[in-house]
């Protein structure tokens, strides 16, 4: 395969990657350019403008997002994290490498009262285990995450499935 099909088809792939997280964003998602200046609740085609933005609707998680507080975070996953999943997005800090991973689900996981207790336990369990596999910060909510769509950012995706 040519440079150039190379260059074409990861590109196609990332816009695919950031169409998907475009889609499940929430309707009205927090979202800030400073965060600390705190956040705000924003209609999703002014919050998808601003540096970081809520990942998941309160109700459904789509994605599970993890923060690695390390230098080159990329680099460190494409040669030091041998046999964890890909992430389908990695979401740099240009100025220090420092990531947000972001897995997206194929069927959301539900968390209302009316949420069967098993797909939220078993959801739980394997966010701990990646969390645990890659590192992350253990204290990181994930309410909030660096907007892969902000040109702010350095956004690779590595797989197109959820």
């Amino acid at each position: 395969m040519s440079i150039c099909k190379l260059v074409r088809y990861a590109m196609q792939q990332l816009q695919l990657a950031l169409e998907q997280f475009n889609s499940n964003l929430p309707i009205k998602p927090y979202c800030s350019d400073d965060l600390n200046l705190g956040l705000q609740i924003r209609p999703k085609a002014i919050a998808i403008l601003k540096r970081y933005i809520q990942p998941n609707h309160p109700y459904y998680t789509h994605s599970f997002v993890f923060d690695l507080d390390i230098p080159a975070a990329y680099v460190e996953y494409r040669y030091s994290m041998i046999g964890i999943p890909e992430p389908n997005l990695i979401v740099e800090n240009p100025s220090n490498g420092h990531a947000h991973f972001i897995y997206q689900l194929i069927t959301p996981i539900f968390n209302t009262d009316a949420s069967k207790p098993k797909p939220i336990q078993y959801g739980n369990a394997v966010y701990l285990a990646l969390r645990e596999a890659l590192g992350a910060d253990v204290n990181y909510s994930g309410l909030i995450t660096k907007n892969a769509l902000h040109g702010h950012w350095r956004t690779y995706s590595l797989r197109e499935q959820p």
